[in-house]
């Protein structure tokens, strides 16, 4: 009769090693291994918002500097382009002024 276990033997037997955590225990350590995943989630979730905010902001800064550089590259022609006709009317004044031969 195998089916039977003496009663005397019944409960003797010990847990294994590592079977002896209570369900509830073992919710519990499960409750806080998904805790601590959900955790390191939304920290990888908002290091990946700050890294796209900062992004967002280079990427603002770069454009800014792209309009400010323009807006110097087209004053410093301006200024250019004036000094070239300065240059271009004091010439003519001094070739009108020696044609006409004014004594000094």
């Amino acid at each position: 009769m195998p089916a039977r276990i003496a009663a005397s033997s019944a409960g003797s037997i010990a847990p294994a090693s590592g079977w002896a955590v209570s369900s509830p225990a073992l919710s519990a350590h499960e409750a806080l291994a998904r805790l601590r995943s959900a955790q390191e989630a939304a920290a990888v979730a908002v290091s990946a918002q700050e890294a796209e905010a900062k992004l967002r902001s280079l990427q603002d800064a770069s454009a800014q500097l792209a309009v400010d550089q323009e807006a110097s590259a087209q004053e410093a022609s301006a200024h250019e382009a004036s000094a070239h006709e300065a240059s271009f009317l004091a010439l003519s004044a001094q070739l009108a002024e020696s044609k006409t031969g004014k004594p000094e």
